[in-house]
């Protein structure tokens, strides 16, 4: 264009329009970069926002399948309860018209009938049957009324199982816990119920078993003899873990506490102790 135009002047002016248009378009150009950086700054914080909504969404997601699943098991446990709260219901709708039916008949016969509750609470320090270090221990519990106290004289003064199984036992005069698994120091919290038909004294006996049903591997190599210096087995293979007694004169109508010591089968050893509640109540 400068060589187009006639004359020094003219071209010297021609030039410096053109310097100061090229000036003006590197600004722009300038600007332009700095936009386009800004944009790409702008679109790395969006990439990264998004990235960050996803794990959120997924987060959400993972929490919602979570709850899902945990309403499930709710319902689950809701139906279940439900199940065992109308099973618990008849047992003892069952119970009582047993009770009833006892109570006229020992009535009739002009007895009286009182029923012995029971809150198993736990036990503590209890013999060690699995090679692990714990053991499966559940309790049995049942009444010696006075006409059985011969019977049962000879099961405190020697060796002889007063309960013989937890599956011979019946579910009214003598009942079993559940079993607690893998400890000595079981936590039962479990109500029960024994009928008395008799206005003369009598005992309530507990025994404690370790659970063969529910043991791996038990140290069958530390079985006790019949000397009373370890532990023996009933007829299912479980293992004697020891026994208490709890005299009618010490049963009052107001709820008390007990810890029983567990003796050996000659009682001349404790295998630990278990924790109760118990009142006798006069039908």
């Amino acid at each position: 264009i400068a060589e187009a135009v006639e004359g020094e002047e003219d071209r010297s002016v021609v030039l410096k329009i053109c310097r100061i248009k090229l000036d003006e378009l590197e600004r722009k150009c300038d600007d332009m970069y700095k936009v386009k950086e800004k944009c790409e700054l702008n679109i790395k914080e969006k990439k990264l926002q998004i990235a960050e909504l996803k794990e959120d969404c997924e987060r959400k997601l993972n929490e919602f399948e979570q709850w899902k699943k945990f309403r499930e098991l709710k319902e689950v446990d809701v139906k279940n309860a439900e199940r065992r709260y109308r099973s618990i219901m008849s047992e003892m709708a069952a119970s009582v018209r047993m009770i009833q039916s006892k109570g006229m008949e020992r009535m009739g016969a002009g007895g009286s009938v009182s029923i012995v509750q029971i809150t198993l609470l736990g036990g503590k320090d209890l013999l060690i049957c699995g090679r692990d270090g714990t053991s499966d221990p559940y309790c049995t519990m049942g009444v010696v009324e006075a006409v059985h106290q011969s019977v049962l004289m000879k099961a405190v003064n020697s060796m002889t199982d007063f309960f013989a199984t937890k599956s011979s036992i019946s579910t009214l005069n003598c009942q079993h816990s559940t079993t607690a698994h893998g400890t000595t120091a079981p936590q039962w919290n479990e109500r029960f119920e024994l009928l008395v038909t008799t206005s003369e004294p009598f005992v309530v006996a507990f025994e404690v078993w370790d659970d063969s049903d529910h043991s791996s591997v038990k140290l069958r190599d530390m079985k006790m003899s019949d000397d009373g210096k370890g532990a023996s087995y009933n007829g299912e293979g479980d293992d004697f873990l020891g026994r208490a007694f709890l005299p009618s004169s010490m049963i009052k109508s107001e709820l008390s506490e007990w810890v029983l010591p567990l003796y050996s089968r000659d009682r001349r050893t404790t295998y630990g102790e278990i924790r109760l509640c118990i009142t006798l109540i006069t039908v």
